[in-house]
C-alpha cells in the first residue's frame, strides 16, 4: 500500500520513507493464507531523517472494514456511561476492558484476530485472555486546535508506565515479545514521537541527535500500528491532529455516532498484550527526589511540627527582593515605594524580617554585542546597559547601600523602625538573570526554611495573611509554594476552566485547599474586611472603579461559584464571625510575589540536573512548561503535588499585590534629559519626513 492514493489531505512537508527491513520484521503477520494484508513498508513523516526499524514498528493497511467500523461505533456509543474523561491539555473520553468477556461483540471479533495474527509466536492461542487491557480512546478536533500553536509544549508520554522485564532493552539475552497494537477507526492521526535520553518520566532532555528519532508521522485510518520493543518502551508519543481525507466527509462513514459530532470527533483503539506489572502506575512514578513525594518519615515530621509551637514568623522567613538596571537609576524611590507597602505583610513581617536585597549584575553594551534589541527597556530586561546606564545603576547601588547602612545605625529604638533597617545589599559580580540570581540567593544567603520572593517593582496593596499562609505551609508539608494573587491571576480557576474545558472540574477541584490555618477572623480577611477596607487605591478614583468592577466579575466566575458550593455542602465547616480562605491550584509558577519553602526552591527546582531553570531567564518561563508536562504524564493531581503550587484566596475579588512602573520614578534631571531626547528624535524624524516629500 502507499500513501500517493490514499485520499489524505497531508501537511505539506509531509514525505515517505521505508521501514528498515530485519528478519524478524518480515516474519509477523505475513502468512499466505491470510485475508490480512502484508505490512507497509513506507511510512508518511515529516522528517525524512528518522528512521524506523522494521521489527519495532509494523503497519497492516485496512485491518478493519467499513461495515465493522460502524458496527464498533454503534455498539460501543450504546454505553456512553462507561466512558471516562483522561488526561491533561489533551483531555479526552475513554472506555477500558481487562476482560475479552466484557467487550462488545465486534470488539471480540477484532481482539481474536489480532490474537491469530499477532500472538503466533507467543503460543497463547488458548490463552482465554492475551491482552492485559483494550482502550477505546475518543479525541475531539476542537481540543487539538485549541493547543496546536503550542507545538513545542506538546508533551509526549510513553504507551506503557514501564519497561517489561523481560525486554530486550532491559537484557540483550532475553526475547521480548510485548506490543501494543493501535487502530485508528475514523480517521487517520497525526502522532508526535521523540526519544528522550533515559527511560524517565521526568526527563526532559531528548537523544542527540534528535533528527534521528523526533517527527510526526501518520497512523492510517483502519489500519493496524503494531509498536514493540525499542520503540514500544523507548520512544514516547502524543496524537496532534487529526487528518481530513475524503471518505471523512461522506455522512455514511458516521452515521453509527451522528450524536457525538463526528465531524470533530476521532477514534482510537489499543490493545496492550504486555505483562500487568508494565502497567502498574505505582511503579512508574520518579524517583522520590523528584519534587514533593510523601514518605514516612515526612509524616513523622509532620506531626512531630504539629505537637510543638509554631516558630516566629522571623525564624521562618525571609524577605528577598531581587533588583536590576532600571530607567530610574540611580533613583532608589521605586525600592522605596516597594518597602513602604510591607506593613501590609504584618509588623513582624515589615520590621523584624531579614531582608536582603540582590542586586543582578549587567553587560555593558558595545560594538562586540550580537544581541540586538528594539528599546533600552528590552535591552535592559536582558541585562544590557549603556556606559551611562551602567553608572547609574552603579550609583544606584551605592544609594542603596547608604539607605540600608543609615537605616540599621539611626533606629535605636525607634517605634516603627525604619523599614529598610535589618536589610543586607548583595551584589552580584555578573548578569545572572531573575532566575539565576534567585539562584544564588538560596544558594549562599537564604538560611530561614521560607523564602517570600518580591521584585523591585512588586507592591503588597492590601493587609495580607503572611503569617496564617506560613502556618499552613509549615504545618502541611505539601504546601510548597503559595502565590500572592495579582490582577492576572485572581481568577485563575476560570482560566484554568477556559483554557481546558469543564471536563476537568473534578479533577481540579480535588487539588485545592483549604487548611484550617487559613479559616480567619471574618472581620479581617474576606469580603467586606479590614483588609478590603484598606486596599491602596493610590489616590486615583480610576483605579478603585476599575477593582471594584473586578470584586464585580469574580463574583460572577466560576471560582466564587465552586466556594460557594463548597460552602453550602459544608455549612459547619465555617462558624460564625470566621472566614474560610482558599488555596487554589495553579500550574504555573508566577514569579510575582510567593512565598516557598527554601528547600524545595534550591534543592528541586533548581535542581541542575532537570535543568528547570536557564541562566538569564526567569523562573516561571521554562518551570510552567514543565509542570505542565509532569501532570500530563502523571496525571492532575500526582503531577502537580509533586510542585505543590497554589495561590492564596480570600474571596474577597480582590488580588493582593500590584506592580509599579519604574519609569515613573525618575528623578527630575533624568526625566529632563530623555523629553530632551525624544523632542530631538521626534524632530529628526520630521525632518527626515518633509525631506523624503521633496525629494
Amino acid at each position: 500500500m502507499t500513501f500517493s492514493d490514499s485520499g489524505l489531505r497531508l501537511p505539506k512537508n509531509f514525505s515517505s520513507i521505508s521501514l528498515i527491513e530485519t528478519e524478524s520484521s518480515s516474519s509477523c503477520c505475513t502468512d499466505e493464507s491470510s485475508t490480512i494484508s502484508r505490512p507497509v513498508t513506507n511510512v508518511m513523516v515529516n522528517n525524512s531523517d528518522v528512521s524506523f526499524q522494521g521489527d519495532e514498528l509494523q503497519i497492516v493497511p485496512e485491518f478493519v472494514t467499513l461495515e465493522e467500523t460502524q458496527q464498533i461505533l454503534k455498539e460501543v456509543y450504546t454505553h456512553k456511561e462507561d466512558f471516562v474523561w483522561e488526561g491533561f491539555d489533551q483531555r479526552r473520553r475513554v472506555q477500558r476492558w481487562q476482560n475479552l468477556q466484557d467487550l462488545p461483540p465486534t470488539m471480540q471479533i477484532l481482539a481474536d484476530r489480532i490474537r491469530q495474527k499477532l500472538c503466533k509466536q507467543e503460543n497463547i492461542k488458548n490463552t482465554s485472555n492475551p491482552f492485559y487491557e483494550i482502550s477505546f480512546h475518543e479525541y475531539h478536533k476542537s481540543q487539538m486546535l485549541r493547543h496546536l500553536n503550542s507545538n513545542k509544549t506538546h508533551v509526549t508520554t510513553f504507551e506503557t508506565p514501564n519497561v517489561c522485564p523481560n525486554c530486550c532493552q532491559v537484557s540483550p539475552n532475553k526475547e521480548c515479545h510485548c506490543f501494543v497494537a493501535v487502530l485508528p477507526l475514523t480517521a487517520s492521526l497525526i502522532e508526535n514521537t521523540n526519544r528522550p535520553k533515559e527511560r524517565s518520566v521526568n526527563c526532559w532532555d531528548l537523544q542527540e541527535p534528535r533528527g534521528e528519532h523526533a517527527t510526526s508521522w501518520v497512523l492510517p485510518k483502519m489500519s493496524l500500528i503494531v509498536k514493540r520493543n525499542g520503540f514500544l518502551y523507548k520512544w514516547r508519543n502524543r496524537i496532534v491532529q487529526i487528518l481530513d481525507d475524503e471518505s471523512n466527509s461522506n455522512s455514511s462513514n458516521n452515521t453509527a455516532y451522528e450524536e457525538d459530532d463526528s465531524s470533530d470527533t476521532a477514534v482510537l483503539i489499543k490493545f496492550y498484550h504486555v505483562p500487568n506489572d508494565v502497567m502498574e502506575i505505582s511503579r512508574a512514578v520518579p524517583s522520590p527526589e523528584f519534587g514533593f513525594v510523601p514518605t514516612p518519615e515526612i509524616e513523622a515530621e509532620q506531626s512531630r511540627r504539629r505537637s510543638m509551637p509554631i516558630p516566629p514568623m522571623e525564624d521562618l522567613l525571609t524577605i528577598l527582593v531581587t533588583t536590576s538596571p532600571i530607567k530610574s537609576n540611580p533613583s532608589t524611590e521605586l525600592l522605596e515605594r516597594v518597602f513602604d507597602t510591607f506593613p501590609n505583610g504584618g509588623h513582624t513581617f515589615a520590621y523584624k524580617c531579614r531582608k536582603v536585597i540582590v542586586c543582578d549584575g549587567a553587560r555593558q553594551r558595545d560594538e562586540s554585542t550580537t544581541q540586538k534589541y528594539t528599546n533600552d527597556k528590552q535591552a535592559m530586561r536582558n541585562g544590557l546597559v549603556t556606559s551611562e546606564q551602567n553608572e547609574n545603576y552603579a550609583l544606584f547601588k551605592a544609594n542603596l547601600r547608604r539607605l540600608c547602612e543609615e537605616a540599621s545605625q539611626n533606629d535605636d529604638g525607634k517605634d516603627p523602625p525604619s523599614l529598610f533597617s535589618n536589610t543586607t545589599v548583595h551584589e552580584l559580580d555578573s548578569r545572572h538573570g531573575y532566575g539565576f540570581a534567585l539562584r544564588h540567593a538560596l544558594h549562599e544567603i537564604i538560611t530561614t526554611p521560607y523564602v517570600i520572593v518580591i521584585q523591585h517593582d512588586r507592591t503588597i496593596m492590601r493587609p495580607s495573611p503572611i503569617q496564617e499562609t506560613l502556618h499552613a505551609m509549615w504545618n502541611h508539608s505539601n504546601i510548597k509554594y503559595v502565590g500572592m494573587s495579582m490582577r492576572s491571576n485572581l481568577m485563575y480557576s476560570d482560566i484554568f476552566y477556559g483554557q481546558y474545558g469543564k471536563a476537568y472540574t473534578e479533577d481540579y477541584k480535588s487539588c485545592v485547599l483549604r487548611p484550617p490555618e487559613l479559616l480567619v477572623d471574618a472581620d479581617r480577611y474576606g469580603p467586606d474586611s479590614d483588609s478590603t477596607d484598606k486596599m491602596d487605591y493610590q489616590g486615583r478614583e480610576s483605579l478603585r472603579d476599575n477593582i471594584m468592577n473586578g470584586v464585580d466579575n469574580y463574583k460572577k466566575g466560576q471560582q466564587y461559584a465552586d466556594y460557594v458550593e463548597w460552602l453550602e455542602g459544608n455549612p459547619d465547616a465555617v462558624p460564625p464571625g470566621k472566614h474560610q480562605m482558599t488555596l487554589t491550584p495553579t500550574f504555573f509558577w508566577y514569579d510575582n510575589v510567593h512565598i516557598c519553602e527554601t528547600q524545595h526552591y534550591r534543592d528541586f527546582i533548581f535542581d541542575p540536573r532537570y535543568k528547570m531553570v536557564v541562566r538569564g531567564g526567569f523562573v516561571e518561563d521554562k518551570l510552567s512548561p514543565i509542570i505542565k508536562k509532569t501532570v500530563e504524564r502523571l496525571g492532575l493531581r500526582d503531577g502537580h503535588s509533586r510542585f505543590g503550587c497554589y495561590l492564596l484566596d480570600d474571596h474577597s475579588g480582590m488580588f493582593f499585590t500590584g506592580h509599579l512602573d519604574g519609569g515613573s520614578f525618575l528623578d527630575a534631571a533624568t526625566r529632563e534629559k530623555m523629553l530632551l531626547q525624544r523632542r530631538t528624535s521626534s524632530t529628526l524624524t520630521d525632518e527626515k519626513s518633509e525631506s523624503s516629500q521633496v525629494q
